[in-house]
């Protein structure tokens, strides 16, 4: 009885002992990560087509960026002599500017989103190895440089709108002080 006893008490101890092993490196979880990645690539195919549309109007932003040498003056005589001209521009430059705020929002989104994607498959090829899965282990490392590319392309917009965002701030500024002047006038005009 002592001997069973003791076989018992070394087995517990054995088994208590000895490091856990759980699989990880699964399909499972090969699927998760490429699920977050598709997800979120998604919403960046999304993010540059609105992009493209900011981009699009850029004839309309390089011709409205020369009002901005006009002192506020300057352009309340301009927009009093075609005030229908730049209350468009001006509804359209405000448009403007919140999508590119908008779109800055989602670069910040998505750098994050990204960063979890890259993290995802380095861990997962970190599991792989660890179960001595070398071949996974390689695929997963490669995986990961999708994310790590995808994570460059969303700073590069995100510092691209920041800047515009920026430049489209100070316009609007100046085009609301001057529309308020505009607007001051007119009121006292009528009075």
């Amino acid at each position: 009885m002592k001997k069973l006893v003791s076989l018992s008490l070394l087995i517990m101890i054995t088994i208590i002992s000895s490091p856990s092993y759980a699989d990880y490196c699964t399909s499972k979880n090969w699927e998760t990560a490429t699920n977050y990645f598709r997800k979120h690539e998604e919403r960046l195919i999304s993010s540059l087509s609105v992009k493209q549309q900011i981009d699009a109007s850029h004839l309309l932003r390089k011709h409205l960026s020369t009002f901005n040498i006009y002192s506020t003056d300057e352009l309340v005589e301009r927009w009093g002599k075609i005030p229908e001209f730049f209350n468009n521009s001006y509804e359209i430059l405000t448009e403007l500017l919140d999508s590119i705020s908008s779109e800055v929002g989602e670069m910040e989104f998505l750098e994050a989103k990204f960063t979890t994607s890259y993290k995802l498959w380095k861990k997962l090829a970190d599991y792989c190895y660890d179960e001595a899965d070398y071949g996974n282990h390689k695929l997963a490392i490669e995986n990961s440089e999708l994310p790590a590319e995808r994570l460059k392309q969303v700073k590069e917009l995100h510092k691209e709108l920041s800047l515009m965002r920026e430049h489209y701030i100070k316009i609007v500024k100046h085009f609301r002080k001057a529309k308020k002047s505009y607007e001051k006038s007119l009121k006292s005009q009528q009075n």
